[in-house]
């Protein structure tokens, strides 16, 4: 198809052709953003629990605003995943499922696989002692029998290893899935034991990252996350048991 020279004369590639039509974010935070942030950390800490209901009334009193903002923070929540939105019921902190854990173990098995090849390829130093110190953190937490301070000091090893690669969308996928998971799953101290243990298991995994021995590191992290799946299958049906 050939373009007449007449025309392609009449098009402006010039800036003034191009006018501005959105204006610069001013980076200010809306109400809802903010009572959306007081809400997560509620779910986070464990303040509220697997389908507990979610009255915006309430929120809103507790946070001295009104409903209007409380109802969008909540419609933020559940784009997240943490809180589902029932017509007729209203709101309600989210429930993870059995297969639910399986997808979302499976999602991280291939995610952090991959995490672990790409820093046993490189087996950088600096990637090695983070890595030891993280390791370390769960041991010392571990002895002192503090299994909520293991728990986070698990999962903050878990991203520290994604993120460490570099790949933004890969620590990114970490990210969207499994925090609100661990939240969700509220480990209860039947499950600190079985969690010690598994932090033994990340020192070799370490090992064979510091080594560069990528199928040692792969088989070793997907081997580590089936193990966990299995526990929080436990931990669940323990929940649904009480």
């Amino acid at each position: 198809m050939r373009i007449d020279g007449s025309l392609s004369a009449q098009i402006d590639t010039s800036d003034e052709a191009h006018p501005e039509v959105v204006t610069p974010l001013e980076g200010r935070r809306s109400v809802a953003d903010d009572a959306a942030d007081k809400i997560r950390a509620a779910i986070l800490a464990g303040t509220v629990r697997q389908g507990d209901r979610l009255s915006d009334f309430h929120l809103a009193k507790q946070m001295g605003t009104s409903r209007g903002p409380a109802r969008e923070a909540l419609k933020l929540l559940c784009a997240e995943g943490l809180v589902v939105q029932i017509p007729n019921k209203g709101s309600f902190v989210a429930r993870i499922s059995p297969g639910d854990i399986r997808d979302i173990y499976e999602l991280r098995s291939a995610v952090e696989s991959r995490a672990a090849r790409v820093l046993a390829e490189r087996h950088s130093h600096s990637d090695v002692a983070a890595l030891r110190r993280l390791t370390e953190k769960m041991v010392l937490a571990a002895k002192r029998g503090a299994g909520s301070a293991v728990s986070r000091a698990d999962i903050e090893f878990h991203e520290t290893l994604c993120l460490l690669t570099g790949n933004r969308r890969l620590h990114g996928v970490f990210m969207r899935e499994v925090p609100t998971m661990f939240a969700l799953l509220r480990f209860d101290e039947a499950g600190y034991q079985p969690l010690s243990e598994m932090t033994r298991e990340l020192v070799p995994l370490v090992d064979a990252i510091e080594a560069g021995d990528s199928v040692q590191a792969s088989r070793l992290i997907e081997e580590h996350i089936a193990r966990a799946c299995e526990l929080a299958g436990e931990q669940m049906q323990m929940a649904a048991a009480e």
